[in-house]
């Protein structure tokens, strides 16, 4: 189904930026911090984080947590998604490098709703 196609794609990379959990119907990604990890805070992660659902936007997906493929979204949608996240992943280890996460942000990061989580 898309989506474990979905969860499988991004697994494939991006695995020192971000955690994909979940199963098929409902899932999400989160932007851990700490040792292994790109991003070294919270706060840098939830800049990260903001960053990359900002750049999903720009892409045409429109991303957030969770998510919830269903039967109308095709291996095309899949295809599409994956390669926003992509491009959306390259603009933030851009900006992690450079020290510019915030920066690059159009309007403010997402609001947190639970910390340290």
């Amino acid at each position: 189904d898309t989506g474990n196609l979905l969860l499988k794609e991004l697994s494939d990379f991006g695995a020192d930026l971000w955690n994909v959990k979940g199963i098929g119907c409902r899932s999400l990604l989160t932007f851990p911090h700490g040792e292994g990890y790109l991003c070294q805070t919270e706060d840098e992660a939830w800049a990260a984080r903001s960053l990359f659902v900002q750049e999903m936007a720009q892409n045409g997906v429109l991303w957030n947590r969770p998510t919830f493929p269903t039967s109308a979204h095709t291996t095309e949608d899949v295809a599409r998604t994956v390669a926003a996240a992509r491009a959306a992943e390259n603009v933030v280890r851009k900006e992690i490098a450079a020290g510019t996460l915030m920066e690059t942000m159009k309007g403010r990061t997402a609001w947190r709703l639970f910390r340290g989580r």
